[in-house]
C-alpha cells in the first residue's frame, strides 16, 4: 500500500493504492479521511495506522487506520502532540510514535496507542529531539537513528527507559535503516546533512 503524500504538483493528497503483485498491477482503495504527507505509518493487528504528518497547513496529530479486509478507513484517537516527519512501529501489541516536528522544534517525546483501551500513551522521552530520523526494532527494542544528528539510541523495553548506543559516524537524516538477522543494526543513508540546529 502506498498512502498520501504529494503529487506532480506538490498538493497534498489522501489517494491510496494497492500493489497486487501478482497481477504487476496498481489499484486505488478508498482515499483516507484526510490529505497528509510526512506521515508515519505501522500495521499493527492486520490494520495499517498512518499518524500526524502535513495537512498543507501544518503539522497535525490526527490518525487514521485502514482494515484491509472492509477497505474502509477509520478515525483512531489523536496523539498528544502534533508531529510530522515522525516514524512509528509496531511492537508487543502497540503502535509506537517516536519524534518528529510540531511546526516549531523537533521533538524529543514519544506516544504508544494501545487498541485494546483505544488510547494513547507518554512513552519516556528520547535523549536526543529529532525528525527525519529512523527507526528499527530490534531484539524487541527501538533503536532511533540520526534525525540531523549522529546520536543513536535504544529504548529498553524492560527497564522502560532509552539508552545511548554507539553513534554513526556523520550526522544524518531523510535514512532508511533495517535489521539483518536481529543480530547488528545497518543504516543506510539516502542523504548527509551539516545542518543548522533548527533546520528542517
Amino acid at each position: 500500500y502506498v498512502l498520501a503524500g504529494r503529487d506532480e504538483e506538490l498538493r497534498h493528497i489522501n489517494s491510496v493504492e494497492r500493489d497486487e503483485m501478482f497481477r504487476n498491477q496498481w489499484y486505488g482503495v478508498n482515499p483516507m479521511n484526510e490529505a497528509r504527507s510526512g506521515h508515519g505509518a505501522a500495521v499493527l493487528n492486520n490494520k495499517i495506522y498512518c499518524v500526524g504528518g502535513f495537512s498543507g497547513a501544518g503539522p497535525v496529530r490526527t490518525v487514521e487506520a485502514f482494515d484491509p479486509e472492509t477497505g474502509n478507513w477509520s478515525t483512531v484517537p489523536s496523539m498528544s502532540s502534533k508531529r510530522s516527519r515522525a516514524k512509528c512501529v509496531s511492537l508487543r501489541g502497540f503502535l509506537v510514535v517516536v519524534g518528529g516536528w510540531d511546526g516549531e522544534d523537533r521533538l524529543q517525546s514519544c506516544e504508544m496507542y494501545d487498541p485494546l483501551v483505544n488510547a494513547w500513551n507518554p512513552l519516556p522521552p528520547m535523549k536526543t529531539p529529532r525528525s527525519n530520523h529512523s527507526l528499527a526494532v530490534m531484539d524487541g527494542n527501538i533503536v532511533a537513528m540520526g534525525g540531523f544528528t549522529n546520536h543513536v539510541e535504544m529504548f529498553d523495553w524492560d527497564k522502560w527507559s532509552w539508552v545511548s548506543i554507539c553513534p554513526l559516524p556523520a550526522r544524518r537524516s531523510h535514512m532508511t535503516a533495517q535489521v539483518i538477522q536481529t543480530k547488528g543494526l545497518t543504516a543506510l543513508a539516502t542523504e548527509r546533512f551539516r545542518v543548522k540546529p533548527k533546520q528542517i
